[in-house]
């Protein structure tokens, strides 16, 4: 993480703002079964995930890529400034699919969330322009909040 920070430095030119750079925690698709059994990892899930955006933030980056269920956390530990970019965004009523930690754009604020990540939510749906200004309309409605 330090030499993928070296290296954006380094190549950010002279006079502009470096690009952020996260890393990622755990996927949203993953559970606790697979972190133990899978991974082979011996820390609960929400251990691991901590683990990872600790060691993120130590190396320099500039947030992680984590769950909404996590992020309060994160801040509490990286500190509010520290971005927690959140996948597995759903409509109110929205199909879960292969995700195990989704929640709505209005948890996700409250939750601590700084980015989110919609996909299905609005690729799958049968208006996607639609989707997307439902969902902007509830994260944007929440600014006063975070």
């Amino acid at each position: 993480m330090e030499a993928a920070l070296e290296g954006l430095d380094k190549g950010t030119p002279s006079g502009m703002k470096r690009p952020s750079i996260i890393g990622v925690t755990q996927l949203t698709s993953t559970d606790e079964r697979q972190v133990q059994e899978e991974q082979l990892i011996h820390a609960s899930l929400d251990e691991s995930v901590l683990h990872y955006a600790k060691l993120a933030s130590v190396a320099g980056l500039d947030g992680v890529v984590c769950s909404v269920h996590e992020a309060s956390i994160i801040s509490e530990v990286c500190g509010p400034e520290f971005l927690k970019v959140t996948p597995g965004i759903r409509l109110p009523g929205g199909g879960v699919h292969d995700q195990k930690r989704v929640a709505t754009p209005v948890e996700a604020k409250k939750q601590g969330s700084t980015h989110i990540v919609v996909g299905r939510a609005i690729t799958g749906a049968s208006d996607p322009l639609a989707a997307y200004e439902e969902i902007s309309t509830l994260w944007k409605g929440m600014e006063s909040i975070g």
